[in-house]
């Protein structure tokens, strides 16, 4: 799994996102933060979407697509 930290410094908050392969359909999409981690599975597209729309957000940026 590759995994991406980002810490804002707005709010000093850290956030992990990590995409991984599950098997031959779905790619893992693994999120932490506050110490708290929710993996959803989709296809590989889908969370490479939802990755970037999480981290804009994160970042205080309007989420593109």
């Amino acid at each position: 799994m590759t995994t991406l930290r980002y810490h804002s410094s707005l709010n000093h908050e850290s956030l992990d996102v990590g995409i991984g392969k599950r098997d031959n359909e779905l790619t893992s999409l693994a999120i932490m933060c506050k110490g708290e981690r929710t993996t959803v599975y989709l296809d590989r597209q889908d969370a490479l979407d939802l990755a970037r729309s999480i981290l804009n957000a994160f970042e205080g940026r309007p989420a593109t697509r």
